[in-house]
């Protein structure tokens, strides 16, 4: 009986969840920061250069902090995205492999079925076969008896032809009768 449910049941392992080994693009990120701190140092160059005082150092270092939150946030919102990919695909791989799983007992259920169809079929073969031998074993013995009957009953006219011609030969017969 052919049962492909094991076959179904491998294909499980070949599910895999796209998402899994998403990275943080960096080089963009990387390239942000260079870019940042190219232009906080360009306005530190010019801040010495026409004199300006602590406030604007001050006003300098709190956009170099608030350009570094940017770049934080990025990423952040890059590993967000990247997290909810994964869920997204680890979602998916569940419900395929519940598919797959589904089909596998849908098939075990088909294979069961057919094998019973075919029990059943060679269970009814055998019982018309036993009948038929059963027919055939009636017949034969009827045309036993009803053989027998008819050489006993042939025996039994031979026999008595025999005896009715032994009576007639008695009867011809000049030396059995004596007066």
């Amino acid at each position: 009986m052919i049962d492909k449910s094991d076959d179904i049941r491998a294909m499980k392992d070949q599910i895999f969840n796209p998402y899994q080994n998403n990275a943080v693009a960096m080089q963009g990120v990387n390239l942000k920061m260079q870019q940042t701190d190219e232009a906080l140092a360009n306005t530190l160059n010019a801040i010495n250069q026409s004199g300006g005082g602590a406030g604007a150092a001050t006003a300098l270092a709190r956009q170099a902090a608030a350009s570094k939150a940017q770049v934080a946030a990025s990423i952040e919102n890059q590993e967000l995205k990247n997290q909810q990919l994964y869920l997204q695909g680890e979602q998916q791989k569940v419900s395929q492999q519940q598919a797959l799983e589904q089909a596998a007992i849908q098939e075990e259920i088909g294979a069961y079925g057919r094998q019973e169809s075919r029990d059943i079929m060679s269970l009814n073969r055998q019982a018309g076969l036993q009948q038929v031998a059963g027919q055939q074993a009636m017949d034969l013995t009827q045309s036993g008896q009803a053989a027998l009957s008819s050489g006993v009953a042939g025996f039994a006219s031979g026999m008595g032809d025999v005896a009715t011609g032994i009576g007639q030969m008695s009867s011809n017969d000049p030396s059995t009768n004596q007066p």
